[in-house]
This record gives structure tokens, C-alpha cells and sequence, in this order.
């Protein structure tokens, strides 16, 4: 599966990073339980994996995924916040 490391490299959290946008699909297809509750948990084990190692993944619709750094990240987050004030305006 993979080899064991002290850290996690940036190419691997890369490679889970664009896993995260196929349990966007999941939403509106029927599930058990059971099998919701377990994609959930992976969805919500690869945010861990990320965020444990200082990033955030962002998948914008024709750009792709991007993994960011958590500050880099909130920079970005404001700086979307900031555009959407601005089209309300």
C-alpha cells in the first residue's frame, strides 16, 4: 500500500486530496446506512490525514484540486469571502 515514512509526503496527501470530490457525487444517489455512515467516515479520515499534516484541499469546478497550506488556505477563503461581498454589492 505504501511505504512507511516519519513523515507523509506532500505527492501522497496530493493523491487523497483528489479523492475528496468524488463524495461530493454521493449526495444525491440512495445508500444504506450503514454505507453512508462508512463513506462518511473515510471522507471524514482523509480530511484528518490532510489537516494532521498542515493542509486544506480545495476543488474548484474546471480548475481542479488544489492542496494548500492552512494559511495559505485562510488567505484564500477571505479573499473568496471578499469577491462574493463585492458581486453583492
Amino acid at each position: 500500500m505504501s511505504n512507511l515514512s516519519n513523515k507523509t509526503e506532500r505527492k501522497a496527501l496530493k493523491a487523497l486530496s483528489k479523492t475528496l470530490r468524488f463524495f461530493d457525487e454521493l449526495r444525491d444517489l440512495d445508500m444504506t446506512a450503514c454505507d453512508d455512515y462508512d463513506a462518511s467516515s473515510a471522507q471524514i479520515l482523509i480530511h484528518g490525514i490532510l489537516q494532521a499534516n498542515g493542509y486544506m484541499a480545495v476543488h474548484e469546478p474546471g480548475k481542479g484540486t488544489r492542496l494548500m497550506k492552512q494559511a495559505d488556505y485562510d488567505r484564500w477563503l477571505n479573499t473568496k469571502k471578499q469577491q462574493h461581498e463585492n458581486e453583492l454589492l
